[in-house]
Order: structure tokens, then sequence, then C-alpha cells
């Protein structure tokens, strides 16, 4: 399991700097709003615990309900970004930011807070294997977003949720669509890459000789697994890969076999 704090898009870290800036314009103007102003500060400082600890601080004094929803955005976006120790705890900490910004989505907060929210909802249910929630939330999100570069990025994501669902024409059309409303940005750039797939691979390791790519497919192959070379000309690699396979869940199957002598599996597109 892969745990990204928001490569989800790449933008997103906008989410929590743009609460920053609602609360110092006066989005919060409670007594303990400093503690959220730092714990803010403190996060977009990648000082992930000092965060969590100013929301926490916040929560306990048991403000009124003006500004419970930045605190718990800020709490979930503290939690998510963690470093984590094992995949078990990776699926704890998602789970509990989670929790924090649906909690807050119960406490009307203001329509940007909202927004994020939604998309750093479809962030944890997109990496707790949820494709189906996550990209409801991030359709949520992207009709909300005012930023062309985070919609971009959203819209990308829609489109994987629905390759990992099997939905290979749809996530066509919405790659289709990034490329034409987000010409030129690097969400377009990724769709263009992922457009066409229909099946799934889980790339094993990538070589700068095609003799050591070969020798790896051998291998593979050896122990009855469908190992492929492919040349990435821009990159001047050749990376080895195993599939086709049908479904992700397949995919995942193959990256945990695979994963204990390659520990750089992932799966792909």
């Amino acid at each position: 399991m892969r745990i990204l704090s928001w490569p989800v898009v790449t933008g997103e870290t906008l989410g929590w700097a743009l609460a920053l800036v609602l609360l110092m314009a006066g989005g919060c103007r409670d007594a303990g709003s400093a503690q959220l102003i730092e714990g803010y500060t403190a996060l977009e400082q990648s000082r992930y615990d000092e965060a969590m600890a100013a929301a926490e601080r916040y929560l306990a004094d048991d403000p009124p309900g003006r500004s419970v929803a930045e605190a718990l955005y800020l709490r979930g976006r503290a939690i998510e970004s963690r470093v984590k120790q094992n995949d078990g705890e990776a699926v704890a900490h998602l789970r509990r930011a989670q929790a924090d910004y649906q909690r807050a989505l119960t406490l009307s907060p203001g329509k940007r807070l909202e927004t994020y929210i939604y998309t750093s909802l479809g962030n944890v249910c997109f990496w707790l294997g949820d494709c189906s929630t996550a990209a409801s939330y991030w359709k949520e999100a992207y009709q909300r977003l005012d930023r062309e570069d985070l919609r971009g990025w959203v819209l990308f994501r829609i489109g994987l949720c629905q390759q990992r669902m099997g939905q290979w024409i749809d996530a066509d059309g919405t790659f289709a669509a990034v490329q034409q409303e987000f010409a030129g940005s690097d969400a377009a750039e990724a769709s263009g890459a992922r457009q066409g797939a229909r099946a799934f691979y889980v790339q094993v390791a990538a070589f700068q000789t095609v003799s050591s790519a070969d020798r790896v497919v051998a291998e593979l192959r050896s122990k009855g697994l469908p190992a492929l070379a492919q040349d990435r000309p821009a990159r001047k690699l050749r990376v080895v890969l195993v599939g086709p396979l049908s479904t992700y869940a397949e995919a995942q199957a193959m990256r945990v076999r695979v994963a204990g002598q390659y520990k750089d599996a992932m799966i792909v597109p």
C-alpha cells in the first residue's frame, strides 16, 4: 500500500493554506484563533505533530461551533500527512482523518472550507481503496473549486477512480476532458499518458540497460509470471512489467506477490 500526503492533487496543499488565509482574514475570531493560526502555519511547514497538537488544544477547550470545523480540518490534514511506519498505521491514520473531515462537514463550514473538506475526503477514500466514494467526493469538490489548476487535478483523479473500477471508456472521456479544459497543464499531460488503457500492470523495476531488464523478465517468467519489458525512450529506461491484469484487485494481489523481491513494485496505470 502506498500512502501519499497529497500528490493526489499536487496543489491541494492550497487547501490548508486557504484555511489559514480565512482564519487571518476574520473567518475565526474565537479566543483560541491564535492556536489555529499557529497550527495551520505548522502544517504549511510540514510540522505535523505541532499542527495536530494545536488543533487538539483548541478542541479541548470545548469552543463554540464557529471554528470547530477549521480545527477538525486542521487535525485531519495533520494526521493524514504524518509519516507512517507501516501499512496498518497508515490505514488507521487515514480513517482518523476521514472521521475528522466527516464531522467537520456536519458543522456547516464556509463554502471554501467545505470544498477543501470534500477534496480531502476524496483523498483518504482513494487511498483506502474506496474509489466509488472518492469519485463522489471529488465530483462535489470539482463543482465548487475556483482554482483551475486544482480542478484539473481533481478531474484527473476522478478518471483514475474510473479506471480502478474498470470503467475504461468513462475514464478515457474524463481524461479527454482534462486535456481539453486544462490544455497545457501537468494534469492534461498526465491524462494523456493514462488514456487508452484497458488493463493493469505491475511495474516491478526500471533499468538503464536492456540486458538487466531482460534478465529480470526471464527470471519472472521462470516463476510462471506473465512478464514483459517496455522501453521508455523519454526517460532512457527499460521497464519490467507483469500483466496484463484485468482488475485492480488482481493487480494489487500481484504487487503483493512480487513486493518481497521488488519493494518498489507499483501498479500502472
